[in-house]
């Protein structure tokens, strides 16, 4: 269990906690008991002064937010109550987190200090950006074809927009046969919707199938960056 700084306004319980760690069964299971949340809250535009990260094996199985001052964490289920003295009894029981921020010139030198440190021992878990796999993205506008009447739940949104998606991500398989590439929903209006492309820039100079976004247009590089997390210092 990580929990890394976020951005919000100044906290002294943070500034006296710090960033943490914990590996301890024992601790991980107090936290288990005692960090229950059921009293829904509303989702408050205040940032959060923790990212806390539940991690197995290098990969993040959860990841919430934490404000002390609003008194919310944030989860993938919702917005809840947080008591901030639920985070007062840990004090004294957690590790210190040391937390590095790289910055790399190119996409081989930050794949392959990447590979490295995954097989350092004092690793807890580094970040796993889009540049992993792909170098950059670009924007296409998709017109809508059916009806875009807005009054209906977020479980029919959702499952119209991977329909869309999934309708989109054919068409170019079928246009460009064995190529590598992600899709995502990132805007658009009642007329089209803005689709983001994660792919390698060869593909993006010669996709045609579509019509490039007007606000983004050409191709955009990645930012070459890595947060990791240790358990000492570098």
């Amino acid at each position: 269990m990580i929990g890394a700084f976020g951005e919000s306004d100044p906290n002294k319980l943070r500034d006296s906690v710090g960033e943490f760690y914990t590996e301890d069964t024992s601790v991980l299971n107090i936290f288990k008991k005692e960090w229950v949340f059921d009293k829904p809250s509303p989702a408050y535009a205040c940032g959060y002064h923790y990212s806390i990260l539940i991690c197995r094996k290098g990969a993040v199985l959860e990841s919430d937010g934490v404000n002390l001052n609003c008194h919310e964490i944030a989860t993938d289920t919702g917005y809840f109550y947080f008591d901030s003295q639920k985070l007062r009894p840990f004090i004294g029981k957690l590790k210190k987190l040391y937390v590095e921020h790289k910055h790399f010139n190119n996409v081989e030198e930050a794949r392959e200090y990447r590979l490295n440190i995954l097989k350092d021992k004092n690793l807890i878990y580094s970040s796993k950006p889009d540049w992993t796999k792909f170098n950059g993205t670009f924007r296409f506008e998709y017109p809508y074809e059916e009806d875009t009447s807005t009054n209906f739940s977020l479980n029919e949104y959702v499952k119209k927009d991977n329909a869309l998606l999934q309708k989109i991500k054919e068409a170019i398989n079928s246009a460009y046969p064995n190529q590598d590439f992600e899709l995502a929903d990132v805007g658009g209006s009642l007329d089209e919707v803005d689709i983001e492309v994660k792919c390698d820039k060869t593909f993006a100079e010669k996709f045609k199938l579509y019509k490039k976004s007007a606000e983004f247009r050409g191709w955009q590089s990645y930012d070459l960056n890595l947060v990791s997390y240790w358990r000492e210092m570098r």
